[in-house]
């Protein structure tokens, strides 16, 4: 089986994967985490303390943070689904 398999544990869209499993094959998991964005929560001792996810997710939910912590940006935001339900 491939890097992120069926043995692999889920949890919605992350995969929970023990590092010493990762280990051997960081490589071929950066590339499944960068090329099908899903997101590895490594496990130590059980526990998931790591999560490995490509830049481009990255950067898409520190942009939706940035914009979701603008009052404004949110204010306007309401007020177009307000106006396109209404047009609906």
């Amino acid at each position: 089986m491939g890097c992120c398999g069926s043995d692999a544990g889920r949890l919605g869209t992350i995969q929970i994967i023990p590092v010493s499993t990762v280990k051997a094959t960081l490589n071929e998991y950066a590339r499944t985490v960068a090329n099908e964005h899903v997101r590895i929560a490594l496990t130590r001792n059980g526990t998931a303390d790591t999560v490995l996810i490509s830049t481009a997710d990255l950067e898409s939910l520190e942009e939706t943070t940035a914009v979701l912590s603008n009052t404004e940006a949110v204010a306007a935001m309401e007020a177009a689904v307000q106006v396109l339900q209404n047009v609906i």
